[in-house]
C-alpha cells in the first residue's frame, strides 16, 4: 500500500462525483497512479485515486501529484 501526505490542498471527487478539498497534511492511503487506479475510468492513464477518511477519491494527476509528497 502507498502512503502520500499532502502539502497543499487540492480538490478530489468521490465515486458519486462529489467535490471535496483534501486539506494540508492529510495523509493519503493506497495511493495509485495510471491503470489500475480506483476512480471512475479506469482504463485512464491521467487519474490518480487514494483513501482518505474511509472514502475513495480521484482526480486528474496534474491536479494530484504537485500537492503531494513521501511521507
Amino acid at each position: 500500500m502507498q502512503r502520500r501526505q499532502v502539502i497543499r490542498a487540492f480538490p478530489a471527487f468521490t465515486l458519486r462525483l462529489d467535490k471535496q478539498v483534501i486539506p494540508k497534511d492529510a495523509v493519503l492511503e493506497d495511493f495509485r497512479i495510471g491503470l489500475g487506479h480506483e476512480g471512475l475510468r479506469p482504463e485512464d492513464y491521467n487519474v490518480a485515486s487514494f483513501h482518505y477518511e474511509d472514502n475513495v477519491y480521484f482526480n486528474l494527476i496534474d491536479e494530484v501529484v504537485p500537492n503531494i509528497r513521501l511521507p
